[in-house]
């Protein structure tokens, strides 16, 4: 095996057993974060793990300052324009969904926890400052308004994002453990168009109320609120654990720019782009 190949192998172990850490931490809490249920999770072997980490805490300090995350699909933002504002939206929820995990981004905002302060600190304002200025560029161009609110309009957008991936996430549990049908019709509007209001009496039912919950209310990690309506939900902890290792599988590899701009990416785009656009 070449250096290279060694070195990439290398590249995408690490990126697993971040990954496999993030997601135990986020759904588990942080007490769960073991280096044996880490191996578990993300299918490398225990003497790997420990031959990188000392112990758990090691392995938690490392994962917290992101040390085997990156954001390459981030380096280079284009000429700002409509259609390149929609590429940026893409690109943000490809690194965050490909990369750490857009719940991980929910829970890290509002968690005054060290591990996730750390895990903000390296893994999501990095992001937030590319596209903030990427609007400042757009203002020196006269593409975007000059008075533009860059700090106000960068939190409505991850505060859309995190919204959107938490109620799909929401309704897809309740699609898989209730009897009754989900109405895909009445749900998708929902999801791309976040900033509609007519839509927010709908998720208000009593079968939703953990959905609307996340949207309106800071995402606390299980840790600090156990008694979290996700975990009292029948079937979870088997889909938890297959989704741990589905998610921790996934390789580095997998950050390629995206050819076609997501769902969100375009919805968000559309709404902003006449009150923003100069």
């Amino acid at each position: 095996m070449s250096t290279i190949q060694r070195s990439r192998r290398r590249q995408e172990t690490d990126f697993k057993i971040l990954r496999a850490v993030l997601h135990i931490a986020t759904t588990q809490g942080l007490g769960a974060v073991t280096i044996e249920e880490v191996a578990r999770s993300s299918g490398v072997a225990k003497t790997t793990i420990y031959r990188r980490y000392t112990n758990t805490d090691d392995m938690l300090d490392s994962v917290s300052r992101l040390e085997a995350f990156n954001l390459p699909s981030l380096n280079t933002l284009p000429t700002p324009s409509k259609q390149s504002m929609m590429e940026v939206f893409t690109r943000m929820e490809q690194a965050f969904v490909y990369g750490i995990g857009v719940r991980t981004v929910g829970m890290v905002i509002s968690s005054r926890n060290d591990f996730f302060r750390n895990v903000l600190h390296h893994g999501v304002l990095p992001v937030l400052q590319r596209i903030s200025e990427y609007f400042r560029l757009g203002i020196r161009q006269g593409v975007f308004r000059p008075d533009l609110d860059i700090e106000m309009l960068t939190t409505m957008i991850i505060g859309s994002l995190v919204a959107h991936h938490a109620l799909a996430e929401g309704i897809l549990d309740y699609e898989l453990t209730s009897k009754e049908p989900c109405d895909e019709d009445a749900v998708l509007p929902m999801l791309t168009d976040p900033f509609n209001p007519e839509y927010a009496p709908t998720i208000a039912h009593e079968d939703t109320q953990s959905s609307t919950k996340v949207a309106q209310e800071p995402i606390v990690p299980p840790s600090e609120h156990a008694s979290s309506h996700a975990f009292k939900q029948p079937g979870m902890q088997s889909r938890t654990r297959k989704t741990a290792q589905t998610s921790a599988q996934s390789s580095a590899q997998s950050m390629v720019t995206l050819s076609m701009p997501t769902a969100w990416a375009q919805r968000i785009t559309e709404q902003l782009w006449p009150a923003i656009s100069a």
